[in-house]
């Protein structure tokens, strides 16, 4: 029998039937057989398409392998594919989400879409990793906050507002990516202001091997780094650098010689100081870097002299790369020797699903809950106060920010979920970066979900929407 969800889809309103020669070729199949809508207002889309007025659905009356069901009746196709006998509500036939997957890739062939393949990657990261994330995390971008989805154009293209977000900056495909840029943009505004001639990036690292956990070497490594910082011969040498502030950030890498913590620092230095191979040398640092280790973490995680520090002018914008930020998508950033990032390794895992990989990941979110990525020198040292800057923001507002703009149109919920399950929900925003109209995009909707999308709705929402989800 039905369950009330399926009743209720039912009783939706639903998709547009095809009228040119080639989707009537279509219909003809079990997947995309429809009856004739009623006659209505033809409206052309903008692949040459023409489509006619909505009616209402389970997705359509059609008989099963051609036939009719037993007593003259047809069968109904729910909006997933599956096929019910309209007079005993039983479920008979069905096509499965795969097929419908299948389906929809089918109906938006030849739509004209501006590719957004980034956003596209975030999602299948995140689809690879749902199972494997906190609940919180599982469910950023997948859940709607309220009854409806607004659909808005922002800066950047069009988007999705109202759904429920999480703020991972170390876990999230989503929302990772678009903390870490503005905190990438912070950090070049100060070294700009400041000036890149006075500024060095300093990389400090530990030893370490298969038999060392993630959680250990992260928190050994920032008591080094603590240790270090109270250390005197360390305070001179920054004291004769014209030492202003620093920025730091945690980074993490994945081998065959297990975790890689390493932390990145950019040093904001004084007036006049002239950096040249008499000052800017790694050799007097890595001595109380090796010292700071050894107390903090024991000599068997004690580096090499030629690997446990490295200091480099930031003469170039490639330090915002080696630092992480310069990245506008998930994981752009590639580790060196055989090493992976943590998001090559969540490209791995939504490939493969490789249950090592998948353990991997666990204890990366585990290490990393709690932990901050990134953390400027405090009180008068901070450079964005000493520069006058915008103070940081928090997380959740960074990406409550993200999601405001132009609000464009609608969709049920009950529409994006559908969306989200059938993989198709960036569908919508690339034709609409492609200049589609709403109209024909919520026909397109309407087509693959069954569920009806309201077509005129400027007028009763003039503000532009800005969603944050509610504590879960």
């Amino acid at each position: 029998m039905l369950s009330c969800d399926d009743q209720h889809r039912l009783g939706a309103a639903a998709s547009l039937q095809p009228q040119s020669e080639g989707d009537r070729e279509s219909a003809e199949s079990p997947v995309a057989a429809q009856p004739r809508p009623p006659a209505g207002p033809q409206r052309t889309h903008s692949s040459g398409t023409a489509w006619s007025g909505a009616y209402p659905v389970g997705a359509g009356r059609a008989s099963a392998a051609g036939g009719e069901a037993e007593g003259g009746s047809a069968y109904l196709y729910l909006a997933d594919g599956r096929a019910v006998d309209p007079e005993t509500g039983e479920l008979v036939a069905g096509m499965g989400s795969a097929s419908s997957r299948e389906e929809c890739e089918q109906f938006s062939q030849g739509l004209p879409r501006a590719e957004k393949p980034r956003i596209r990657e975030r999602w299948r990261l995140a689809d690879g990793l749902r199972d494997y994330q906190a609940a919180r995390v599982a469910k950023c971008r997948r859940i709607p906050v309220s009854e409806t989805v607004p659909v808005q154009r922002g800066v950047h293209g069009h988007h999705y507002g109202a759904t429920c977000t999480c703020s991972s900056v170390w876990c999230c495909p989503h929302c990772a990516p678009i903390i870490l840029a503005e905190r990438g943009a912070d950090i070049e505004r100060v070294v700009s202001t400041w000036g890149p001639g006075r500024t060095v990036m300093l990389t400090l690292t530990a030893r370490h091997s298969l038999e060392h956990d993630l959680a250990g070497l992260l928190k050994g490594t920032m008591a080094a780094w603590a240790s270090l910082q109270q250390s005197g011969a360390w305070r001179r040498w920054l004291a004769s650098m014209g030492y202003a502030g620093y920025v730091r950030r945690i980074d993490m890498t994945q081998g065959e010689n297990g975790w890689h913590v390493h932390l990145h620092l950019l040093l904001f230095l004084g007036d006049g100081v002239e950096l040249d191979a008499s000052n800017l040398t790694e050799d007097g640092i890595a001595s109380h870097w090796a010292a700071a280790v050894a107390r903090k973490m024991g000599s068997q995680h004690v580096p090499s002299d030629d690997r446990g520090v490295r200091l480099t002018p930031c003469n170039s914008p490639k330090y915002l790369a080696k630092m992480g930020f310069e990245f506008t998508d998930s994981g752009t950033k590639q580790a060196k020797n055989g090493n992976r990032t943590v998001w090559e390794l969540a490209r791995d895992i939504a490939d493969r699903d490789d249950a090592h990989d998948v353990s991997l990941w666990r204890e990366y979110a585990e290490a990393t809950k709690g932990k901050r990525m990134v953390e400027w020198s405090r009180g008068d040292r901070d450079m964005r106060k000493r520069l006058a800057l915008a103070d940081e923001r928090a997380d959740a507002d960074i990406i409550a920010d993200a999601e405001a703009g132009e609000l464009v149109g609608l969709l049920p919920a009950m529409a994006y979920r559908r969306l989200v399950q059938l993989r198709q929900v960036v569908t919508p925003l690339e034709m609409l970066d492609a200049k589609v109209s709403w109209a024909d995009v919520a026909a397109w909707v309407e087509r693959v979900t069954g569920h009806g999308v309201r077509p005129v709705l400027a007028a009763e929402h003039a503000e532009p929407r800005c969603a944050r989800a509610p504590p879960m």
